[in-house]
């Protein structure tokens, strides 16, 4: 383990157990030693989903993984609000609404060639949930972007929407 820039460099594949009285907890550690492990998965869960609305989601987030990975933009549209806010590919470019989400997604995703998320986190508050993740963008240039996630979720009319995807 190496210290760097306020980033701590992991030289080997690596997690960490962390108890306490509650519980334990592993969180998974990556860097770019790690790209391997992840390119044969796309999701992997820091809490595994409990709940029905926790379920729901992580199924959104797996849509979600599998439309980019696929070049599915339809797929891509039925998880997401109309008035969703998405920023695409590292935060380059935030779209409004279903429809521009879908039409900036078929010409972005000519650019990946695979996402996955990592430690992802579910959140729900009611009708309210967030997801944080980390996750990897490999593009069709062989170049590979590490990313931090936070996305908001809504149910609407019955139904768990995508309302939100920034960057953190």
């Amino acid at each position: 383990l190496a210290h760097h820039a306020g980033r701590y460099l992991f030289q080997k594949s690596c997690f960490w157990r962390i108890a306490d009285s509650v519980a334990t907890t592993t969180i998974y550690f990556y860097n770019w030693n790690m790209i391997p492990y992840f390119q044969g998965k796309k999701v992997a869960y820091l809490e595994n989903p409990v709940t029905n609305d926790e379920v729901a989601i992580s199924s959104l987030m797996e849509t979600m993984v599998d439309a980019v990975n696929n070049r599915d933009p339809v797929a891509l549209g039925s998880i997401i609000s109309e008035s969703a806010q998405v920023s695409f590919l590292g935060g380059k470019r935030k779209v409004s609404g279903k429809e521009q989400c879908i039409l900036y997604m078929t010409e972005a995703v000519k650019y990946v060639r695979k996402i996955s998320y990592n430690n992802i986190l579910i959140r729900v508050k009611n009708n309210e949930a967030s997801v944080s993740c980390a996750g990897l963008i490999f593009f069709q240039n062989s170049s590979v972007k590490e990313v931090n996630r936070l996305f908001r979720f809504e149910k609407e009319n019955g139904s768990w929407l995508l309302t939100e995807a920034g960057y953190l």
